[in-house]
């Protein structure tokens, strides 16, 4: 990218541009995704007496905060490594 005149910030901004949509589209996609099961989930919940609305609250934040802090470890390492690639060119 700096051979066709990106100035080094420009290319880190670029690289974290396009690294970031990548991985935050499935992560939108699946609180969206999340959402829209919580009912199911509650129904069949409900059906085997073993409802709990608090601890399942609990739990689906605790997922979604698990997958955010993987999703960006991965993140993080994958521009890391996109940023060596395009130097090294």
């Amino acid at each position: 990218m700096q051979q066709v005149g990106l100035s080094e910030r420009e290319t880190t901004k670029s690289i974290h541009s396009q690294v970031l949509m990548v991985f935050m589209l499935p992560i939108a996609g699946a609180i969206v995704n999340l959402l829209f099961a919580l009912p199911a989930i509650r129904q069949i919940m409900i059906q085997l007496s073993f409802y709990n609305q608090r601890a399942m609250v609990i739990i689906a934040g605790a997922i979604t905060l698990a997958l955010l802090a993987l999703y960006l470890v991965i993140y993080g390492l994958t521009t890391r490594i996109y940023h060596q690639i395009v130097e090294k060119r």
